[in-house]
């Protein structure tokens, strides 16, 4: 069972990886399995949809927005 710390911590390490890949694995000439590795280490506790959908449900609308500011939930 994945904990939310675990969850926490792979949603921080996941967006890590991302942006090191935008910014470092460019410049470097990176093999593809090191980068399979790094991904798949960050999705390991990564929350399923469903997860983030229960915790975030009163928190976004049914388009996507923060129910605060959507301008369609206004009409």
């Amino acid at each position: 069972m994945t904990m939310p710390s675990e969850e926490l911590r792979a949603l921080s390490k996941t967006r890590s990886f991302l942006r090191w890949i935008l910014v470092e694995a460019r410049a470097k000439d990176l093999r593809i399995k090191d980068l399979r590795e790094r991904a798949s280490s960050c999705l390991r506790h990564y929350p399923y949809e469903i997860t983030l959908l229960e915790k975030w449900s009163d928190k976004v609308c049914e388009h996507g927005n923060d129910r605060i500011f959507c301008m369609e939930c206004k009409k």
